[in-house]
């Protein structure tokens, strides 16, 4: 393989963090690389924005796993508890009960649909293609 270009991958300013650790043993070595690889990626609108789409995805199910447990709390809290003064009625907790599934159904169907609409955002395939890319512009000429 015939080297055409001699820049350092994925960007030309990390040769002197290269030389001095060229295994990558040092923690501060890898974290420069790792951070210039994702510039790199992330200077592709796309993948940029697939990857934020994706981001604020998972965070809908960080969302939805805390309410589900501030809705548990309340249900054991509130609902099924022993009647007493003061406690809710028959009725208060049967509408509080419909209310409580509406918000489960409606949240279970939020993520469902965000989750189908993933796979639609282009993060993995663009970002291979880029490394792709990336690597064939270093090594693009084969001498037999």
């Amino acid at each position: 393989v015939k080297v055409i270009c001699n820049d350092t991958f994925p960007n030309v300013d990390l040769l002197k963090d290269l030389e001095e650790d060229p295994e990558l043993d040092e923690h501060h070595t890898k974290i420069t690389f790792y951070f210039a690889f994702l510039r790199m990626l992330w200077s592709d609108p796309k993948i940029r924005k697939g990857t934020i789409k994706r981001c604020l995805e998972d965070q809908l199910h960080n969302i939805n796993f805390l309410s589900q447990q501030f809705i548990m709390v309340f249900l054991v809290n509130r609902v099924f508890e022993t009647p007493k003064s003061g406690a809710l009625s028959t009725d208060q907790r049967i509408s509080c009960l419909y209310g409580l599934i509406a918000i489960q159904v409606l949240s279970l169907a939020t993520l469902h649909v965000m989750d189908y609409m993933r796979l639609t955002w282009p993060v993995g395939g663009p970002s291979r293609k880029t490394i792709q890319k990336a690597l064939l512009r270093r090594f693009m000429y084969y001498d037999e």
